[in-house]
């Protein structure tokens, strides 16, 4: 950390351009790496219905309607799903806003 901060503040500007291009293909190979985690885990969850197995397909684009059966293959979720609220989170919300 410390190499790191006389490098920035009082290298070269061929020294700290050279570590910034380091430090930046270092994070983009970092980042492909994690996708990878992510397209491989929404596989296993989605299953034949997975966005990334459809898009090995050529059939990314292929819609859904909402009352297809759900792939037997794929784990179900219970609960809540992240970034998604229920009715009654709204309505609890809603009636937070209303008494202020």
């Amino acid at each position: 950390m410390i190499r790191e901060k006389r490098t920035l503040l009082l290298g070269s500007d061929k020294v700290r351009d050279e570590f910034i291009t380091e430090w930046r293909q270092n994070c983009v190979n970092k980042v492909c790496e994690l996708f990878e985690q992510v397209t491989d885990a929404e596989r296993a969850f989605f299953g034949l219905k997975s966005y990334f197995y459809l898009k090995d397909l050529g059939e990314e684009d292929r819609a859904f309607s909402s009352d297809d059966d759900a792939d037997r293959a794929s784990p179900t979720s219970e609960g809540i799903v992240h970034g998604f609220k229920n009715e009654e989170e709204i309505d609890s919300e809603m009636s937070i806003d209303e008494e202020e």
